[in-house]
């Protein structure tokens, strides 16, 4: 059994439109949040974004995304485990960066916990 952290998973105030704040619940219908992806335009589309940046930290790491201005708009996709049930919303135009960062030490179903997912 994997021990998990109790984390929070916001937009940053700026971004509004999602219920409370909430960028990716938590938790849906009982399952962890276990993966995030942007996509450049809808995920119809299949074109998801890799991190500009990859940064190691103590006991974690980082991936940064920048989006430019001008950009095509930009989806979140908020996978979770054990289903193919997905949230995804588009960001705000005004969405210029976001970072996820990762446990080094805890996984779930193979990969890092998710800690925090922050857009400005």
């Amino acid at each position: 059994m994997v021990r998990t952290a109790s984390v929070a998973i916001l937009f940053a105030a700026a971004l509004g439109g999602a219920a409370d704040g909430v960028l990716c619940p938590e938790k849906m219908d009982g399952r962890r949040l276990a993966a995030v992806t942007f996509f450049d335009g809808p995920p119809a589309e299949m074109a998801s974004l890799a991190p500009d940046q990859e940064s190691p930290g103590r006991g974690i790491f980082t991936e940064l995304w920048n989006f430019p201005s001008g950009s095509r708009p930009v989806w979140l996709v908020c996978s979770y485990s054990g289903t193919k049930a997905v949230v995804s919303r588009e960001l705000p135009r005004t969405t210029k960066v976001c970072t996820v960062t990762y446990s080094k030490s805890e996984k779930m179903e193979g990969l890092p916990v998710i800690q925090k997912v922050d857009c400005k």
